[in-house]
């Protein structure tokens, strides 16, 4: 979506200068309050006094990989329940 948002930005807003960083929530979150950066786009967020969040209207999608020979290999859904019995790998929240 990311792409697409930034086409349409450069075309209506030809003189600005846009710069795409990628960074974890944490380190985005540090370079707005410091005025280093004028705009930042999280996941999730715990706002601090004076601060306001705005919902950009976009979905974010959680997706579950297993390996192809995992007993969930090729379903469509997992039920939470299922979730809490397996060892799993994710991106820290903060």
């Amino acid at each position: 979506m990311l792409p697409g948002i930034l086409a349409a930005f450069r075309t209506r807003y030809p003189g600005i200068e846009l710069k795409l960083q990628i960074a974890n929530s944490a380190l985005i979150e540090q370079r707005v309050r410091a005025n280093e950066v004028d705009l930042g786009v999280v996941g999730g967020h715990a706002l601090r006094q004076g601060e306001e969040c705005l919902a950009a209207g976009l979905l974010d999608e959680l997706v579950l990989i297993v390996p192809p020979k995992h007993r969930w290999a090729g379903r469509r859904e997992v039920s939470p329940g299922l979730l809490v019995q397996e060892r799993m790998l994710m991106q820290p929240s903060r």
